[in-house]
């Protein structure tokens, strides 16, 4: 962790430039609150949240903290915790050094951004307002996910053959992907050999443009986990949520629903 005095503006330029050098996506950033308590099973509410039990009790300290070598970073622990002691990592500011050195950064979202800025936003308007905070383009992943379901129905007919073969196509969620990894290990050699909607897309594009940068904007924290697994680095360069998004376009005063629609002109837009 960082140790930080009082000083804010030194803090602030500290803490910028530490950020590159921690990769982890969730932290636990101080010891619990004298107000958390245990349950009945002796267990905080962060743990209770765990699905994969890697949050720990240390009794020297007192306090709660984060098995790295359990954590898939799916963020439950994060909602979990009133306090606001376990935070997950926000790429806010390497995204806009991205949007700043970069021509050409495209912002790739997932399909469930539709209602999330309002009943009334359209596609072409997020896209004008991801144009005015400084992306290039806006294109919609679920394009690669319908590629992706033609693909997996050709390896599920390569590879299942009888009645005890098995092949699990749900590739698309990283958290499920860690669970079979770490706590499922034996179906891993079952598992889709596909990688998910994000990851394709941002190789489409690249391979389209080889100069571009790829946001991903989505749902779940753990698409940061994801995005930063060895053998994917680069695909995608940085996540964001939709919360995280929607404080960018507050910061900004950006209302997507007030803005003219910009149609798709350089990428396919719903697949």
């Amino acid at each position: 962790s960082i140790d930080f005095d009082n000083n804010y503006i030194y803090n602030l330029k500290k803490a910028i430039t530490n950020y590159e050098v921690n990769k982890r996506f969730i932290e636990k950033l101080d010891s619990c609150s004298v107000n958390c308590k245990q349950d009945d099973n002796k267990k905080f509410n962060c743990q209770v949240s765990c699905p994969f039990d890697a949050i720990l009790y240390d009794e020297d300290n007192k306090s709660t903290y984060i098995d790295y070598n359990l954590c898939v970073g799916c963020g439950l622990c994060v909602d979990s915790c009133k306090y606001g002691k376990i935070l997950d990592k926000v790429d806010s500011i390497p995204i806009v050094d991205l949007i700043k050195n970069n021509k050409m950064v495209i912002a790739a979202v997932a399909p469930a951004i539709m209602g999330q800025f309002g009943d009334n936003v359209s596609m072409d308007q997020l896209r004008a307002a991801f144009i005015k905070i400084g992306f290039t383009d806006m294109v919609e992943v679920a394009f690669t996910a319908d590629m992706l379901t033609i693909k997996e129905a050709f390896e599920f007919n390569n590879h299942v053959n009888g009645p005890k073969d098995l092949m699990i196509t749900s590739c698309c969620c990283p958290m499920w992907v860690g669970m079979l990894k770490k706590v499922y290990k034996e179906l891993v050699p079952d598992l889709s050999p596909s990688v998910s909607p994000m990851i394709a897309a941002g190789r489409v594009i690249k391979k389209l443009n080889p100069e571009a940068k790829v946001v991903f904007i989505g749902p779940c924290i753990a698409k940061k986990a994801e995005a930063k697994e060895p053998d994917l680095v680069g695909d995608i360069d940085f996540v964001l949520t939709f919360q995280e998004l929607d404080n960018i376009f507050k910061l900004l005063e950006i209302n997507p629903e007030e803005l003219r629609g910009i149609p798709s002109k350089d990428y396919a837009s719903r697949g």
